[in-house]
């Protein structure tokens, strides 16, 4: 198999293992609620310790099977680049 039909199905596959991921974390945190409602067990303790931290994990999972970083930009490796190879001149 050629090299980009093996890098279109990790990508496939990484896609489809965050949705996955996101239903999996919508189905769980709904039972969680109602177990968390049903009990009258404290909200916000659901929210800071299921909720925000299995999030914030599927957000990583996001930006890194979309290659997403908000820090360094394109613009900003390739001017990294070029700033390099003018030092090295």
């Amino acid at each position: 198999m050629s090299d980009e039909l093996e890098k279109a199905k990790r990508k496939v596959r990484n896609i489809k293992g965050l949705y996955n991921h996101l239903i999996i974390f919508v189905v769980m945190n709904l039972i969680f609620l109602a177990v968390v409602l049903y009990i009258d067990f404290s909200v916000n303790y659901f929210i800071n310790f299921f909720v925000l931290p299995w999030g914030m994990g599927i957000f990583i999972q996001w930006m890194i099977v979309f290659k997403w970083n908000p820090f360094v930009s394109k613009k900003w490796e390739k001017r990294k680049i070029k700033e390099y190879l003018d030092k090295e001149d």
